[in-house]
């Protein structure tokens, strides 16, 4: 059987202190973070997150109230390790290797309502939390 993809939904809310919100720092601080692999949030153990192909789209051409989106692809860059496999003839047996991977899933950030809209490209591929938690945050 194939891989089924289905569209995940989520609202993005990304607050700066008690007064500004996504918007109001678009250029100094979203639109930088999105940049290609520009900022790459390493987790522990768990490889790391960054951004592909990433670029702003018009949504609506209102010109009083345009709907303007950032689209892209998450990336999760990790290798996938065991530590022992199954022999017929043996059984149990330590078998150490690791394998290469980097599953990524399709976004669409909405910037005016703050909706993300994602589905994954692969089996394992990020999920709308890691987005969520700052995946890939940069640091002030």
């Amino acid at each position: 059987m194939s891989y089924v993809k289905k569209l995940e939904f989520g609202n993005y809310t990304l607050n700066f202190g008690n007064k500004k919100v996504l918007l109001d720092l678009f250029y100094e601080v979203v639109m930088p973070s999105f940049y290609e692999m520009k900022y790459i949030r390493a987790l522990q153990n768990k490889g790391e997150y960054f951004f592909l192909d990433t670029k702003i789209v018009k949504l609506e051409d209102d010109k009083k109230n345009p709907v303007i989106g950032i689209v892209g692809r998450i990336v999760k860059n990790t290798k996938l390790k065991r530590e022992q496999i199954f022999r017929r003839t043996e059984g149990i047996v330590e078998d150490k290797k690791e394998l290469e991977t980097a599953p990524s899933s399709t976004f669409l950030l909405i910037l005016n309502n703050h909706r993300l809209i994602l589905c994954k490209e692969v089996p394992g591929a990020p999920l709308i939390p890691p987005f969520l938690t700052g995946a890939c945050s940069r640091e002030f």
